[in-house]
């Protein structure tokens, strides 16, 4: 995964995706991986790509993990996909995982702002 983040600090998605290709090949692909080629993903303005992975994913059985949950959340949110973002935070939350970001977003007519947190599982939501 440091590989992959570190391609995709210097903007090389094709190389980031390469060497998430040979970690999968090689049986190595792990909830580090996917979450970090999902952020390289996100930060290079691929969000389809970024969500298509988390699908796949999913579909390895591979369980994402807050920070999973968190890099999806906030590259959703990022991209101007509060609905789909809140949504993912909720199912976060029936899966007893509590994500955390730092900001989802605020609609032109103020209807939606979010700012969460590190949160336990005593921490109630207020919508």
């Amino acid at each position: 995964s440091s590989e992959i983040a570190l391609c995709g600090r210097r903007m090389l998605v094709e190389d980031a995706r390469a060497a998430f290709d040979e970690a999968l090949a090689k049986g190595n692909a792990n909830v580090r991986e996917y979450t970090a080629m999902m952020h390289v993903f996100f930060v290079n303005g691929l969000r389809e790509e970024a969500e298509d992975l988390f699908v796949e994913m999913r579909e390895a059985a591979i369980s994402p993990s807050t920070v999973t949950f968190a890099t999806m959340i906030d590259g959703l949110a990022s991209s101007g996909d509060t609905l789909t973002a809140m949504q993912l935070f909720w199912e976060a939350r029936s899966e007893g995982i509590f994500p955390f970001s730092t900001y989802i977003s605020r609609q032109n007519d103020g209807s939606v702002l979010v700012d969460l947190h590190g949160m336990s599982a005593l921490t109630s939501i207020v919508a």
